[in-house]
């Protein structure tokens, strides 16, 4: 695991929190943002912090991409993998993509990883957190019962637009 990794995770993991089994939360039973449907396998009431730094770094943080691009955007796309679901984070870099002018396929390959490193960080953040933003609102709007999450997503998006923008 990288410093940048590091660094990212110990801001995400702030947010995910420790055991939690929320009857609404779709994820079901999930410790350090893990969750049970989402890894099956793993008895989530004893994972250990490393094990879930471990799950993060290969099935996240590798796969989507994030250490091909630099801070801040590397945190906000994890995150959004992390919160969202990693199948989101492939929609966002779709939607860099279209933003940059750059073939639209999902993936953070060379081409886009140095268009994005030669990119406005700050106004490449602020989209990012707009369009998630607006997923989250979409959630909302389809799911009504979804709303009493809406607040601390909010605070989320919101704490990170102040990390993003010191």
């Amino acid at each position: 695991m990288t410093k940048e990794f590091n660094k990212c995770i110990e801001i995400v993991l702030k947010f995910e929190g420790g055991l939690s089994d929320h009857v609404e939360d779709r994820g079901g039973l999930t410790k350090y943002g893990i969750s049970q449907k989402a890894y099956p396998e793993i008895d989530i009431k004893n994972l250990t912090l490393e094990k879930a730094k471990e799950i993060y770094y290969k099935d996240y943080w590798l796969k989507i991409g994030c250490h091909r691009i630099q801070w801040p955007l590397n945190l906000l796309l994890l995150d959004f993998g992390i919160h969202s679901g990693i199948g989101r984070s492939y929609n966002l870099i779709m939607t860099l993509q279209e933003q940059l002018n750059v073939k639209v396929d999902g993936k953070l390959g060379p081409k886009t990883a140095a268009i994005i490193m030669l990119s406005n960080t700050k106004n490449l953040s602020r989209f990012m957190l707009r369009d998630r933003l607006n997923f989250l609102c979409t959630i909302v709007q389809r799911s009504p019962e979804q709303a009493k999450f809406l607040k601390g997503w909010m605070n989320r998006i919101f704490d990170l637009y102040n990390i993003t923008h010191e």
